[in-house]
């Protein structure tokens, strides 16, 4: 009886300090986000798929109905939920992307390839899969005319 207690007690004290880590750095990547308002979102489209470009690890990592993007103003946002942020982060899938930022934008079928510039003004690629792409890259062009 006693092996499986400590057992126990140890497995819970691991998970405890699994999820104290992954809300951690969640909390740590996701401090690029400003409070969202609601009224000034012009797209928004939760349980998105993607993956980005940057490596093979990210290519083959990715998000599958996880990824939450938004168009806010004159900014797209590729963002997560407050648990697996940290995650998305190690694979290239949170930026928050000034509309001058913005590079091509190419619809394959219901999948979009988006090229910009990141935060640190180089180069990025991510390919989203979306439920929406025209109704995605009709507002995309309708705010970059406004940038």
């Amino acid at each position: 009886m006693f092996p499986l207690n400590l057992f126990l007690i140890v497995w819970f004290v691991v998970m405890i300090g699994l999820i104290a880590y992954f809300l951690y750095s969640s909390k740590k990547a996701l401090q690029i986000f400003p409070q969202l308002d609601l009224d000034k979102i012009t797209f928004r489209e939760k349980n998105a798929s993607g993956y980005s470009t940057k490596s093979m690890i990210t290519k083959m990592g990715g998000s599958n109905k996880m990824l939450d993007v938004i168009i806010v103003e004159d900014e797209l946002w590729l963002t997560t939920t407050r648990l697996t942020a940290g995650i998305a982060n190690k694979y290239d899938l949170l930026h928050r992307i000034k509309g001058n930022n913005l590079g091509r934008v190419q619809k394959d079928g219901k999948k979009v390839v988006l090229r910009f510039k990141n935060s640190h003004q180089e180069p990025s690629e991510v390919i989203l899969i979306l439920k929406n792409p025209d109704t995605f890259i009709k507002q995309l062009k309708k705010q970059k005319k406004q940038f």
